[in-house]
């Protein structure tokens, strides 16, 4: 895509328009400015196209060079404005690394892709039963931990009180790591919004269906552990 543009914009608007060379800046101004849907094919339309592309064109076919490769696919077709950002994302254009930034900013849901950026799910790891080994070496370490604690009273585990991971026994262990995760991105000035659009495809925490009520729930917890 970037050769095509370059090739265009080496010949003269007039000579373009007037010759065979129109048909592939219709061809590529459709597919970088118009989601690839038809547009018109007067002179005076022509000439506005040829400027656009002599203005951003390169930068454009970069982008959509980087769209060709990429992983997500999203739900919404066309353009999509995004307030937050003053600017309208299109379907066709848009890359791994901007839908990444739009997911972790909050300016965009999952719900709105059909498949997320593999680069957001690999960064993005959810909590779930898959989890058990990583839960089990924490238990590990924490149990090792108070161990050490309480060598002095006769290496008994009586009280369990300032074991980290266990802070109290109606919050499991999965819940817990939802816990330190929500507190990380409260600091942050994450929204409530933003953690449960963070969490709205997530099915399970744990043993629990992962509804809004229990994402509420361990918000809330979360708050009150950096309120303490």
């Amino acid at each position: 895509m970037i050769d095509k543009v370059k090739k265009i914009l080496s010949i003269p608007v007039n000579e373009v328009i007037a010759g065979q060379q129109v048909i592939q800046l219709l061809r590529v101004y459709t597919k970088l400015y118009n989601n690839g849907q038809p547009c018109a094919s007067c002179k005076n339309s022509c000439t506005r196209y040829y400027a656009q592309l002599r203005k951003d064109g390169i930068a454009m076919a970069e982008v959509y060079e980087r769209a060709k490769v990429r992983t997500c696919i999203p739900k919404f077709k066309g353009n999509k404005y995004i307030q937050s950002t003053g600017k309208k994302w299109s379907s066709t254009l848009l890359t791994d690394d901007d839908a990444t930034m739009l997911l972790k900013k909050g300016y965009i849901s999952e719900k709105s892709f059909i498949k997320l950026p593999d680069s957001y799910v690999n960064n993005n790891a959810i909590i779930d039963n898959n989890n058990t080994e990583f839960i089990l070496n924490m238990l590990r370490v924490n149990k090792e931990n108070k161990e050490n604690t309480v060598t002095k009273n006769n290496n008994k585990l009586d009280d369990l009180s300032d074991v980290p991971f266990i802070i109290d026994n109606s919050i499991s262990n999965y819940q817990r790591m939802c816990i330190d995760e929500f507190k990380q991105l409260i600091i942050e000035g994450k929204s409530n919004t933003y953690i449960r659009n963070k969490y709205s495809t997530v099915k399970m925490i744990g043993d629990e269906v992962c509804t809004p009520q229990l994402i509420n729930k361990i918000i809330k917890l979360a708050k009150d552990e950096i309120t303490k």
